[in-house]
């Protein structure tokens, strides 16, 4: 009876107090608002750490900007109005790549510009061809290794081409169904993804005057290359083989065995390395959280951070969520 009559008086208590005793529920968003352009995204500095290149909007576009380290005034260098620039890169000290899709039929180009806005080189022109960028050789910023799909719609074949002339040399024809290659930090393509249906086949070759060797054969998803390790030696994956969520993992890029678990976390999937081509290594995993990316803390992220707060005052950081050392760190 004394039970009955206290769960009265908590159904009654809860009653009355229903709508004092719950915050109000968030705002409702207006579409406007939940996709309009960010006011500054996507920061990276130059090779020299001198400038600090970003988008942000122009005339309704995302557009490039580039400011010096250490002064208040940032310039734009593209006038994008069509479409926003879909993303970029610093090759030399001078010199960026930017990707663009004029027409929104997904056919991206690839334009070469200076840090001031000059000096623009259109490095795949044509029509109807679409372009990417594979990766930038450690040893030469001039040269940028990209594919592109001019000789046939259906393949990308990659190429070596110079940022400052336009100047480009066929470095593998796509031998068919090839979707994605990956060079080591010297430039050399040594790794090849072709799809075999639901299947992907590693096509891999130690040098570029070798022929490529078949390798590993995965469902596709399973395993994702990132990047080659700075030895060249093995390549660094997130792999879910065997695994309910996606490891950080080192492999022999030609029998796919696993080398070193560099990183797992039994509750989210690695979403990608994070490297330092200064030191020549990874330094930790990037995973995708509730709250963001959350990235393992280094003491050259930390120099890089200061840098960037140092070259935009008027922006916020968030600062870095550490891990245990003997998790986060190798």
């Amino acid at each position: 009876m004394m039970r009955r009559s206290l769960w009265r008086v908590v159904a009654v208590a809860l009653l009355t107090c229903s709508t004092p005793c719950f915050a109000d529920p968030p705002p409702i968003l207006d579409v406007e608002t939940l996709f309009r352009n960010p006011q500054k995204t996507d920061f990276n500095l130059s090779p020299n750490g001198e400038y600090v290149a970003f988008m942000a909007p122009w005339q309704d576009r995302m557009n490039l900007w580039v400011k010096r380290i250490g002064e208040d005034t940032a310039h734009r260098i593209t006038d994008a109005t069509s479409r926003s620039i879909d993303g970029y890169v610093w090759t030399t000290d001078d010199r960026l790549v930017y990707r663009l899709d004029e027409g929104g039929d997904e056919n991206f180009r690839l334009v070469s510009v200076k840090r001031d806005g000059g000096g623009l080189i259109g490095l795949t022109p044509w029509e109807g061809v679409s372009a990417g960028i594979i990766a930038l050789p450690l040893d030469d910023r001039r040269h940028i290794l990209i594919s592109h799909n001019k000789r046939d719609k259906k393949e990308f074949d990659a190429y070596r081409v110079d940022v400052e002339t336009g100047e480009s040399e066929l470095l593998v024809q796509n031998p068919g169904h090839v979707t994605g290659y990956f060079a080591d930090h010297h430039g050399v393509i040594r790794l090849a993804l072709q799809e075999e249906g639901p299947n992907v086949r590693w096509l891999y070759r130690d040098a570029a005057d070798e022929p490529f060797k078949s390798g590993i054969v995965t469902k596709s998803g399973v395993i994702s290359p990132r990047l080659f390790s700075y030895d060249s030696s093995t390549v660094i994956a997130v792999s879910s083989l065997h695994r309910d969520k996606g490891a950080l993992v080192e492999l022999d890029p030609l029998t796919g065995r696993e080398v070193k678990i560099l990183y797992e976390n039994p509750d989210v999937d690695v979403a990608a390395p994070l490297k330092s081509d200064a030191r020549q290594m990874v330094t930790g995993p990037s995973l995708p959280t509730s709250g963001g990316t959350m990235f393992s803390s280094t003491s050259a992220g930390s120099r890089r951070r200061r840098t960037l707060r140092q070259g935009c005052r008027d922006l916020r950081f968030p600062s870095t969520t550490t891990m245990p050392l003997k998790t986060a760190m190798w």
